[in-house]
């Protein structure tokens, strides 16, 4: 990338619900070329989920908005926070992964939060499902004109830290 070229990033938030909804609508790119797969343990899901239901702050995402030019729909690629974002989606629904694998299901651990060990997310109380629906996670996003090349700089500094 051009060292003198600045990015146009728009900083913003979005809900579990609005991943979950780009998800299930196909409009969400978890795994562009450059993102390896589902890495994280049982053990890291769990804590993480802890944070969310806890509402502590979480890391930024970056995804890059597009359009995809057959059918006119917006599509966000995920740049840095694959991780994450498939963590909270294959707690609130497994079955939104294309490319679920076994390890996607799994539950919190007592170790982590005693009054959710166990518990798939369809069994926790209402309220408890909403305030993880309504969970905002900060976004930086890369306009689709943003060079390929830029993603995967961008891509190796997060993941490099």
């Amino acid at each position: 990338m051009d060292t003198t070229q600045s990015l146009d990033i728009t900083r913003t938030t979005y809900r579990v619900a609005d991943f979950l909804s780009w998800q299930r609508g196909r409009n969400l790119n978890l795994r562009p070329p450059f993102q390896r797969g589902s890495v994280w343990s049982a053990k890291a899901k769990s804590f993480f989920i802890d944070t969310v239901v806890k509402g502590f702050p979480v890391p930024l995402l970056f995804i890059q908005d597009k359009t995809d030019p057959e059918t006119y729909e917006p599509k966000r690629l995920v740049v840095d926070g694959q991780q994450r974002i498939r963590t909270v989606l294959a707690f609130v629904d497994v079955n939104c992964l294309s490319d679920r694998q076994d390890s996607d299901a799994f539950t919190v651990l007592r170790m982590h939060n005693a009054d959710l060990a166990g518990k798939r997310f369809e069994r926790l109380p209402a309220d408890l499902r909403e305030r993880i629906l309504n969970f905002q996670f900060s976004v930086q996003v890369l306009p689709s004109t943003t060079p390929n090349a830029a993603l995967l700089e961008i891509f190796a500094r997060m993941t490099a830290t």
